[in-house]
């Protein structure tokens, strides 16, 4: 759950969002690349959900974030991040 506030929604959270890879040529179904690094997005209009599909309009970009195969992988990676 992602408070919804900060995006302008009042006391509504944010339940889904949508990850997309941000590196042209990888995917997440599967994993081609560790870490993956997406594109965070929540969702605008709702048929998104229904068409599996979406256009620009549809979504707002959030944030840019990285995926890691385990809890273990992102805690070594956050002296890098750190620098």
């Amino acid at each position: 759950m992602l408070i919804g506030q900060p995006f302008g929604l009042g006391d509504r959270d944010i339940s889904r969002l949508i990850l997309s890879t941000r590196h042209r040529g990888y995917t997440l179904y599967p994993v081609t690349e560790w870490p993956a690094h997406v594109y965070v997005t929540r969702i605008l209009d709702d048929t998104v959900l229904q068409t599996l599909s979406f256009t620009k309009e549809q979504v707002e970009l959030i944030a840019w974030a990285m995926i890691f195969r385990s809890f273990e992988e992102a805690e070594s990676h956050i002296p890098a991040l750190l620098k």
